[in-house]
């Protein structure tokens, strides 16, 4: 969009994906690139996945110089035992990237949603208690996701729910003016759908300490900082996005343009919930946007 890279200086992976999984080892065998959207073969998501003698897995591949080894090791104990919640099994970080690495899973509920057959109004009620009781119980162990997004809620063939891929690597404060960091961060399939908390984006004349904070990372060249935390509010806004998509029948809820839009008061969601037959349901809609944006 004609905008420069923000203040993270971020880059780009360069590098054939196939030659960074071999970094792995000699056990593991790159597979494919992993592609989620299904109306688009140009996707920058950097993930892989790959074969090994014990079964399939996935590999997220982070080409910035971040040490998040401590972090991901914290929140696999912490989520260990969560029945609905899939999360990384290992962290390796080698000269060219950090990897993190998990079993993989054939279907997420963006692919679920529009393969045959389709799902029934009380099979979607079920994917939605799972993906409510992932978070509730992640949140009790103090851990937030940060990218709820229906690519990262993994499915099974009996509808079992796992939310995937939490992120603390990923900012918690984008600019709004620079949609680069958000292109890098959150637009893997290229979709431009655009989950994430209004609240999340700041301008330097609104949100000045964000914006110093921001800049003072980018100086130290510190990319283990984080430049804030994700709060339930966040989070909640992004389920409710995903539980709209589902019950929408895969329409997302907002693109990134229309969030702003909403942000700004002038995009309204009347015409979405209106669509949502069920009356419990649009509850839930309405509760998971009346805890956001309380800038």
């Amino acid at each position: 969009m004609g905008n420069v890279q923000s203040g993270s200086m971020l880059t780009r992976t360069t590098g054939a994906l196939d030659s960074f999984v071999s970094e792995l080892g000699g056990d593991i065998e790159y597979e494919r690139r992993c592609v989620h959207d299904r109306n688009s073969a140009e996707d920058e998501l950097k993930a892989t996945n790959y074969t090994h003698q014990s079964g399939i897995g996935s590999v997220s591949e982070n080409s910035q110089e971040s040490p998040y080894e401590h972090i991901s090791g914290v929140e696999r104990e912490a989520l260990l035992d969560i029945s609905n919640v899939y999360n990384y099994q290992a962290f390796v970080e080698t000269d060219k990237a950090g990897y993190i690495v998990r079993q993989w899973i054939a279907s997420n509920l963006y692919d679920r949603i529009s393969t045959r057959p389709f799902l029934s109004t009380i099979e979607k009620k079920w994917i939605t208690f799972q993906v409510l009781t992932g978070l509730r119980d992640a949140r009790n162990r103090k851990i937030s996701h940060g990218d709820i997004k229906s690519e990262n809620i993994l499915v099974t063939s009996w509808n079992w729910v796992y939310l995937s891929d939490f992120a603390p690597y990923k900012p918690v404060y984008l600019p709004l003016d620079d949609p680069s960091d958000f292109s890098f961060f959150f637009d893997t399939s290229g979709r431009r759908t655009c989950y994430i908390a209004p609240e999340r984006f700041y301008t330097a004349s609104s949100n000045p300490e964000i914006s110093a904070k921001k800049s003072k990372i980018a100086l130290e060249e510190n990319d283990s900082k984080r430049d804030g935390r994700i709060t339930e509010a966040m989070d909640c806004f992004s389920v409710g996005c995903v539980i709209a998509e589902l019950f929408l029948e895969g329409a997302p809820l907002f693109t990134l343009a229309q969030l702003f839009k909403y942000r700004e008061g002038d995009y309204n969601l009347d015409t979405h919930l209106n669509a949502i037959e069920d009356e419990g349901v649009q509850v839930i809609f309405v509760c998971s946007f009346s805890l956001a944006f309380t800038e």
